[in-house]
């Protein structure tokens, strides 16, 4: 969760800034940077797994600072990211 609140995730944005990954793209949809943003919000291809996430939530809630802030959010968070598989 740290990570996530720091941009310093496994994440292949981060992984090529650091030299760790040969490309900063999404490993599932290969469309855009892999960020914190796009992981959680934005990528088309875990749309199916961020329902889940936002049926958890109250919708006010489905912003990038509450996933990463809100107590309440964490459980759906976490269920997410092992959904997801990417880490």
């Amino acid at each position: 969760l740290t990570q996530l609140r720091t941009g310093h995730a496994p994440l292949n944005k981060h992984l090529y800034t650091i030299g760790r990954a040969d490309s900063m793209l999404c490993p599932f949809c290969h469309a855009a940077p892999e960020t914190v943003m796009h992981f959680l919000i934005q990528c088309p291809a875990l749309r199916h797994h961020r329902a889940a996430l936002a049926r958890s939530v109250p919708p006010a809630s489905f912003t990038m600072n509450n996933l990463l802030g809100s107590a309440r959010c964490l459980d759906a968070l976490m269920r997410f990211i092992d959904a997801s598989g990417r880490f």
